[in-house]
């Protein structure tokens, strides 16, 4: 399975009920989480729905990191759940990074993305991850992009640093395992590599 795409809750029911069938039964699941606003709070509870559909006695541990993008901060929240005492069996996340599905690889553990399909990025982790479609919207092959806070070029004109609403390549990715995800920098702000997105 690759990815699922409707509105975000449907498609964290769905991950939440793969997580469910992956894992052993009355495992532990962490969710690195970004914010506690209603359209976190929906997707959580979906995916927990989800995985007590499928595995009754698994439990979902969650982790706020209070943040939409911080990939330092979601590696370490993520961690931290694989880490005791929660000892989690698999990752899902509500981040903008793939920190958590790096963590979760990293660990020999699998992960559940969001907003983009990582299988490229993480491939030894991602199972799936629910995507919402934005019309017009398309990537290449070897980025993903995050279209929040006014798309690519309003994050990059306004000057932020890791910007959300920007592309990154798989190899930028791949550069974070080996020198963290501090080391991860916009793909450019030219309009070539803006147009990707």
């Amino acid at each position: 399975m690759n990815y699922y795409s409707a509105t975000i809750e449907e498609g964290r029911y769905i991950t939440g009920e793969v997580a469910g069938m992956v894992v052993e039964p009355g495992a532990n699941i962490g969710y690195v989480a970004s914010q506690p606003i209603a359209e976190v709070f929906r997707g959580e509870n979906a995916f927990a729905l989800g995985v007590m559909k499928t595995n009754p006695t698994a439990k979902v541990y969650n982790k706020w990191t209070l943040t939409r993008f911080d990939p330092n901060l979601e590696r370490q929240a993520a961690e931290s759940l694989l880490d005791p005492p929660v000892n989690a069996a698999l990752l899902s996340q509500h981040q903008d990074s793939p920190a958590t599905l790096l963590a979760a690889q990293a660990a020999g553990k699998f992960g559940i993305g969001y907003g983009a399909d990582m299988s490229d990025l993480a491939p030894k982790a991602a199972l799936t991850s629910p995507t919402t479609s934005i019309v017009g919207a398309t990537t290449a092959p070897g980025h993903w992009c995050w279209t929040c806070c006014g798309g690519p070029s309003a994050s990059v004109k306004d000057g932020m640093q890791n910007p959300v609403g920007c592309c990154w390549t798989a190899n930028q990715v791949k550069t974070t395992e080996k020198g963290g995800p501090a080391a991860m920098t916009a793909a450019s702000s030219s309009p070539a590599a803006s147009a990707i997105c």
